[in-house]
């Protein structure tokens, strides 16, 4: 049996029931998703999951029926060669089982067991290349209204390629070795052999299908999975080459084998970078090691790429509270150094040995905090962010010229809230924002906090559209990511609605009727006076307010 655990938040938006009116918004997330295991059948393979599922929305929602009545929620599942299902899919159902007519109200979770057949099992050598399981969720009501923008997409690292060709061996073995017309056992709680509901729609060969049910927006990758021995292995790969190589130097085959060691080394770079990759981080996992081969640059970029991994991971550690040693940074710097040193003729010789030692300590250090985030992942303690491209997110037409139109669209929010009506086509709930917005705020008249300053090219880019900015207006992009020095305006993962408009009222009352100034210097665009605040505000909460959508 394999176990592999995962948390995946992801919002299922317009989910029809039988029960809810046409003009309802119910939203619910999954979470605490878990593989429970697979098991081999002559024919088949079943995956088993279990997952809760939240009512985050405003109304009750009939998950499942009541008895003698079709599901109203189906979750197919699909084995993929590629991350986003353009590529080849093997077809397989799902069904919930040993779960009970479900109807969750606001706020209530329910905990869910699946099971998802194969439809048909290829050879060991093809399944090895199918790397994702994709879980679609859908409704099967049969009102077409229901169905638009109601179905989720997510992908999931399955538990490898050698795993699957290892299962479809053993089941292949099986199907041979079972007599004619004797079915094989299989757990009674599983689903049974009989084929899966009919679906409402035949599934397409890629998320990106004109069908607008089938919106390529709600697409969601869960964050990539290692097994914690993967960075060990990689390590002691590397520097017993590297070693072994430098040892038998004096020999040809001394040089291939040191090449290999570093083969292997730029291999854990990259998984140690995709490691961290929530989208903070400094580079991609490919630009890291990729940049290390560009002659001249890559004496600058190799600080980045092997100094900044330990920094980035250490900030990793911190934002997601991972219970683990932090690498040390001095390390890194004076391992870069003596990496760079190194290469210098003759001088090169002389540093090499302790370059490689020093590199090898930091490493160990790297390969160690590695190793601990990713069963961390494993075990669910650090949960996936849902994200939503607000590029392209459904937005309202609003055009604020005061903090009077901030505070009047607040009140008309509040009323939807209240009524159970509000949706957000964003990140970012009602609260979330509103405290973002607020934070803001506070900063302009208490002062930001140290080492707030973005990027150089970031603050001389802003000098140029500063003027345009702080006019009447003026509203930031939307999809705009905040550097690494501003990420605590970020909010965090639950503000209750009403914590969050207290606070944006409050401070917006300061300045309108309190008499406080907002004239402290933007991190962004130097200083600042209080109407050029006024303005950046204003446009801030029109911005971000596009994304709430009240009825």
């Amino acid at each position: 049996m394999t176990t592999r655990t995962t948390r995946v938040g992801a919002a299922l938006l317009a989910l029809a029931s039988t029960t809810a009116v046409a003009s309802a918004n119910p939203d619910l997330t999954f979470d605490h998703f878990a593989f429970t295991g697979m098991i081999t059948q002559p024919t088949l393979i079943t995956f088993e999951w279990e997952a809760d599922v939240i009512n985050i929305g405003d109304m009750p929602i009939d998950l499942f029926g009541d008895d003698g009545t079709p599901d109203d929620v189906i979750i197919q599942t699909f084995l993929s060669d590629t991350p986003d299902a353009s590529g080849t899919l093997l077809a397989s159902g799902g069904s919930n089982f040993g779960t009970p007519p479900l109807i969750l109200g606001p706020g209530e979770i329910g905990s869910l067991a699946f099971a998802s057949n194969t439809a048909n099992l290829p050879d060991p050598g093809q399944l090895g290349n199918f790397q994702w399981l994709v879980l679609d969720i859908l409704n099967t009501t049969e009102d077409p209204s229901k169905l638009d923008n109601n179905r989720l997409i997510i992908f999931l690292p399955t538990p490898g390629a050698a795993t699957l060709a290892g299962i479809a061996g053993l089941s292949l073995l099986r199907r041979r070795r079972a007599r004619p017309g004797t079915p094989a056992s299989r757990p009674e709680h599983t689903m049974s052999d009989s084929p899966p509901p009919p679906r409402a729609t035949p599934v397409p060969a890629s998320p990106y299908n004109e069908n607008n049910f089938f919106r390529s927006d709600r697409v969601i990758v869960a964050q990539i999975l290692y097994r914690p021995e993967v960075f060990s292995n990689l390590y002691w790969t590397a520097y017993g080459l590297i070693i072994g190589g430098v040892v038998t130097a004096i020999f040809l085959i001394g040089i291939p084998v040191i090449f290999a060691g570093l083969v292997c080394w730029y291999i854990l770079m990259y998984k140690c970078w995709k490691q961290i990759s929530d989208g903070y981080q400094r580079t991609t996992p490919g630009l890291a090691v990729g940049l290390c081969f560009v002659p001249f640059f890559n004496l600058y970029w190799i600080f980045v790429a092997n100094w900044g991994l330990g920094k980035d991971i250490n900030a990793y550690i911190r934002r997601h509270n991972v219970q683990t040693q932090f690498v040390s940074e001095g390390l890194g710097l004076a391992a870069t150094i003596l990496f760079v040193c190194a290469a210098i003729p003759y001088i090169g010789l002389l540093i090499s040995i302790p370059a490689l030692i020093v590199g090898m300590v930091f490493y160990g250090q790297v390969k160690s905090a590695s190793s601990r985030i990713a069963l961390a992942k494993i075990n669910g303690e650090i949960p996936q962010r849902m994200t939503v491209n607000t590029k392209k997110a459904e937005r309202r037409n609003l055009a604020f010229g005061s903090f009077d139109d901030v505070l009047a669209d607040i009140d008309r929010i509040e009323t939807a809230h209240n009524e159970r009506t509000l949706r957000h086509t964003g990140n970012w709930t009602a609260g979330q924002i509103y405290w973002h917005c607020a934070e803001l705020m506070r900063s302009s008249i208490e002062g930001f906090p140290p080492n707030s300053k973005p990027p150089l090219v970031l603050r001389l880019f802003a000098k140029l559209i500063k003027k345009k900015a702080v006019s009447p207006g003026g509203e930031p992009p939307a999809g705009f990511k905040l550097p690494k020095s501003l990420e605590t305006f970020e909010p965090g993962p639950h503000v209750p609605f009403e914590q969050g408009a207290e606070r944006l009222r409050g401070y917006i009352a300061d300045v309108t009727t309190g008499g406080q100034r907002m004239e402290q210097p933007s991190p962004l665009f130097g200083d600042m006076n209080h109407e050029y605040w006024t303005n950046i505000h204003v446009g801030h909460c029109q911005m971000h307010f596009s994304f709430l959508h009240p009825k």
